[in-house]
């Protein structure tokens, strides 16, 4: 079979969150099932040196930069212009009129960016079957709630009306697109999963201790994650002041790749560790 994937933020920025990761893991497992996968999606700049890309390497093709890496033929098409985490990419329309019919189906992922959008809408012009994996944007949170409301009517209610399925990653996320509307028939739950093969290999227990000079006998809270405010690490640190009060070795590590201290400021107000 062959599959085409859409992705917002692909391999190798993984600075920006889980999807990078997630779509490269689902796709390598497909390529060794036999399939073969194309992930279309949006070219970011050059990704940061601080980040070891092993292999990965990039060469120009038909619509903008392109890798093959595991065997995954990503396309990373030129970004014009953006709004906050959206980028517009009119290539995309150059690819789906040429390359398009070559896939059995298509697994959008995310609802606010023009590749998913746009290539669903000539998937149902096609009558090239597609899969919506919200990745967990169906609720307005945060912010830009009025304008995610408008894109939803706009643009979102054909998106999912046309997917032959929507993909929920927890019972939280599926009882809020079954809230929103969604038939429950159409919601197939399938949650995020593990590569194992990057735990064989773990550094020795402790290491992190040792590098950041805490005791065995401090009682350590690990947050992992991007600096988001839909991530509640504002609400930690609050909390955790409070058990500080009353466990005086407590220590809490925030660890988050690329942090930039302007947006941590933001989030965690004047705390500071």
């Amino acid at each position: 079979m062959q599959i085409l994937k859409t992705t917002q933020t692909y391999y190798p920025y993984l600075h920006l969150g889980g999807p990078p990761a997630k779509v490269r893991g689902i796709a390598s497992e497909l390529v060794r099932r036999g399939h073969g996968v194309t992930v279309l999606t949006a070219w970011l700049g050059e990704p940061d040196t601080a980040v070891d890309l092993g292999e990965w390497e990039k060469q120009k093709g038909d619509w903008g930069w392109e890798s093959r890496h595991d065997a995954i033929e990503a396309i990373y098409l030129p970004t014009f212009a953006n709004y906050r985490a959206t980028t517009m990419n009119p290539r995309v329309l150059n690819f789906c009129a040429s390359r398009l019919a070559d896939y059995d189906v298509v697994h959008i992922y995310g609802l606010y960016d023009t590749i998913g959008s746009v290539t669903a809408w000539c998937c149902r012009r096609r009558g090239i079957p597609y899969v919506l994996e919200p990745l967990g944007m169906f609720g307005p949170k945060i912010r830009s709630q009025q304008k995610k409301l408008l894109y939803q009517r706009l643009v979102g209610k054909s998106l999912f009306e046309g997917a032959a399925a929507v993909i929920a990653t927890s019972e939280t996320e599926r009882a809020e697109l079954i809230a929103g509307g969604i038939n429950e028939d159409r919601i197939a739950l399938r949650r995020n999963g593990l590569a194992l093969e990057e735990f064989q290999s773990l550094p020795a227990r402790g290491a992190l201790r040792a590098k950041l000079a805490i005791s065995e006998n401090e009682r350590l809270v690990l947050f992992l994650g991007r600096l988001s405010f839909i991530k509640g690490l504002d609400v930690l640190v609050r909390a955790f002041s409070e058990v500080n009060e009353i466990h005086h070795d407590a220590r809490l590590v925030i660890a988050a790749l690329m942090i930039k201290m302007a947006a941590a400021k933001r989030l965690c107000g004047s705390w500071t560790s």
